[in-house]
């Protein structure tokens, strides 16, 4: 008996430093992934498949036996969901359908994984420090790929049409990219302030402009927004600490600096071209598309009538700006939903809807999630977020906010920019990418809040 249980704890060991390790590996997946090859995609299923093992042999951590029933359930969901769709969809993609299924499964699972794995190394080593180095040396990866990429000009081109700048270095989606850096940017920035020796602080002060200038080179609006949310809350963080009489002023004077590169970039980036921040004053958006004579005849346009042309304008630009286009997929799946038969509705029409001819998500992952997985798949895949999320909140209201420092509140933010980034530009529930970042963050806030320990924080 003591053979076995040396065993499993051996076991449980390896599984740890592979899934510890598994983060710093994801730029490498990335990359790969570039060159069109399912070797990504057969890691990430394998690192599922060792994540089953784990939950199986370690049980040092509460609730696993509820994990692994949990993820069960939500794999014979989907089997039911695809079985249904196959019955009732024409055309149907079962390949891509099958994928994007267990697309949905691996960012939960990863979230299962990370959460246990965390509470269980929390007593042996400084975990957390660990996992922000993790997180910063993928950021200096990537940062090298899209640099080598630009001096190369072989950037893989973020946008299909002209009129559109910016590109995602030897990455195959712009998208995940924007939003994976989006993620980690916040963690880079806690890391910087939270370091204490002068020389690595430096040197992570050289890799804030380089990341900023990589999420910005991109082109996405996500890029824009993680930058100003990242300083901001920094700033915060760091303005407190020295209302606090702590020596904070390094962190203010850099912080200061990174603020004045990014505000003076901005406007030059892709996605300054592709905002039109350049021409944000100029007199090019008060002109009027000519307004048709009324019926009286030939004459002059009432004021009313610019007015409300303006307006119209104005609110069409607004919508393709913020939803780029997304809005005319959400009618086809608001449309598919209603001429659905009472079974979708239940287990959803899988990824894309009921597509005519090729599959194409909405790419608003609630959105998505939804139409895809119907009203009980949305309460299967939302429960582990919506109950972990619900302990964090007591744990913290429980301990009187004696747990609230710099790294829950940052990393706090950084998950509420990701619900919003996978809200209204996707990319984050149904991408592996991108999404193992958010279940890594989420993982690291649920350890240091809703645990005990003592090394819970180290």
């Amino acid at each position: 008996m003591f053979e076995k249980r040396y065993e499993k704890e051996k076991i449980t060991r390896y599984i740890e430093i592979f899934f510890i390790a598994f983060i710093g590996i994801q730029p490498i997946l990335d990359f790969v992934s570039y060159f069109g090859n399912s070797f990504s995609l057969l890691v990430r299923v394998f690192a599922m498949g060792v994540g089953l093992i784990y939950l199986l042999v370690n049980n040092k951590v509460q609730n696993n036996f509820v994990k692994l029933i949990y993820i069960i359930l939500l794999s014979l969901f989907i089997v039911a969901n695809t079985i249904n769709n196959y019955l009732v969809k024409d055309p149907y993609s079962l390949m891509q359908e099958v994928t994007y299924g267990i697309k949905t499964i691996y960012v939960i699972e990863m979230l299962l994984i990370y959460s246990t794995v965390f509470i269980s190394i929390k007593s042996k080593i400084k975990w957390g420090n660990v996992v922000e180095k993790l997180i910063v040396l993928n950021i200096f990866v990537i940062n090298l790929i899209m640099l080598l990429a630009e001096w190369t000009s072989t950037g893989n081109s973020s946008y299909d049409y002209p009129g559109k700048e910016g590109h995602s270095g030897w990455f195959f989606s712009a998208n995940d990219l924007s939003a994976l850096l989006a993620l980690s940017f916040g963690i880079l920035l806690l890391h910087l302030i939270n370091s204490k020796k002068v020389a690595y602080k430096l040197l992570l002060f050289f890799l804030v402009p380089i990341t900023i200038w990589s999420l910005l080179t991109v082109g996405t609006k996500v890029g824009l927004g993680a930058i100003i949310i990242g300083i901001a809350i920094t700033l915060f963080v760091v303005l407190i600490r020295l209302i606090k009489k702590e020596k904070e002023w390094l962190n203010l004077c850099f912080l200061l600096l990174i603020s004045i590169f990014a505000m003076i970039y901005v406007p030059q980036s892709a996605v300054g071209n592709n905002l039109g921040l350049d021409s944000l004053f100029s007199d090019d958006d008060k002109k009027v598309e000519e307004v048709k004579p009324n019926e009286e005849g030939n004459q002059e346009p009432t004021q009313e009538e610019i007015d409300e042309n303006q307006f119209d304008i104005k609110e069409q630009v607004m919508t393709n700006k913020v939803l780029s286009g997304r809005d005319q997929f959400l009618d086809n799946a608001i449309q598919d939903w209603k001429e659905a038969p009472l079974s979708q509705w239940i287990l959803g029409m899988g990824p894309g809807g009921n597509y005519p001819e090729k599959l194409k998500l909405i790419e608003m992952d609630f959105l998505d999630l939804f139409f895809g997985y119907g009203i009980l798949g949305s309460i299967l895949l939302f429960a582990p977020f919506l109950i972990m999320g619900i302990i964090i909140v007591y744990s913290l209201f429980k301990n009187k906010f004696k747990k609230f420092d710099a790294r829950v509140f940052i990393s706090a933010i950084q998950l509420g920019m990701g619900v919003g980034i996978a809200a209204f530009a996707g990319h984050i529930f149904l991408n592996p990418s991108s999404g193992i970042y958010f279940a890594v963050i989420f993982s690291y806030l649920y350890t240091i809040v809703a645990t005990s320990s003592k090394n819970c924080n180290e």
